[in-house]
């Protein structure tokens, strides 16, 4: 599928997953994005969905979090989405989108992360590419890994079992933040990472300004948002 939104207008997601048994494949998903403060945008956003997800093969594109596993409290209780996979999936943020870059177009659209989960079990990152993350509305790290009980109501929010490898990260001034839990509410802890066997390429802060005041190829911190 080709699903788009509009280069000059707010259009917040591409698809939303909300289901079980689900799988999104050989799919270009493009130009979601937004410009006031709260209203994130994503190519593909999960929440109430238990799993089996798969993500493979395409081309996702969004300012806010390109994918977001989490972002509300699921309206099912205790849901943790489990068994997702993504796999050979290129993401990606055009520098057009960048103010001050020599191809801005003109619209600051609220930039944020790659990639981040927030909640979420047995989930497989392998052979994708990461490209072009900057500081903007948040530090400008490109994976950002952690667990959030994000209006307070889901206790029971942990993210774990996590491998990521053989991927590609480029052109961002962090590549990966690991955060073991988040305000505002309680939660379990983040646990059992796996990265290995990928490729950091140009994970630098000056063309590309981080707010943790340097560059890391991984940081592992507990904050908040």
């Amino acid at each position: 599928c080709y699903i788009h939104g509009n280069p000059k207008k707010n259009t917040i997601r591409g698809i939303a997953i909300s289901s079980g048994r689900t799988a999104v494949i050989d799919c270009y998903v493009s130009d979601f994005h937004h410009l006031t403060v709260g209203y994130d945008s994503q190519a593909i956003m999960i929440v109430n969905s238990p799993g089996v997800i798969k993500i493979a093969n395409n081309y996702l594109e969004a300012s806010g979090e390109n994918i977001m596993i989490g972002g509300i409290d699921p309206a099912i209780t205790n849901l943790v989405p489990a068994d997702i996979e993504f796999t050979g999936n290129h993401f990606y943020k055009p520098f057009t989108w960048r103010v001050g870059h020599a191809s801005y177009a003109g619209y600051a659209w609220r930039v944020k992360n790659l990639f981040e989960l927030k909640y979420g079990r047995r989930i497989l990152i392998q052979g994708n590419i990461f490209e072009n993350n900057w500081e903007h509305a948040q530090t400008g790290t490109a994976i950002n890994i952690k667990t959030c009980n994000q209006n307070g109501g889901h206790p029971l929010s942990q993210t774990a079992d996590v491998t990521f490898s053989y991927n590609i990260v480029r052109h961002s001034a962090s590549a990966i933040g690991i955060g073991a839990t988040d305000n505002p509410g309680s939660s379990l802890i983040t646990s059992k990472i796996k990265i290995s066997n990928n490729i950091f390429d140009d994970i630098n802060a000056a063309p590309y300004p981080t707010g943790y005041g340097g560059a890391n190829a991984i940081g592992a911190f507990i904050h908040t948002v």
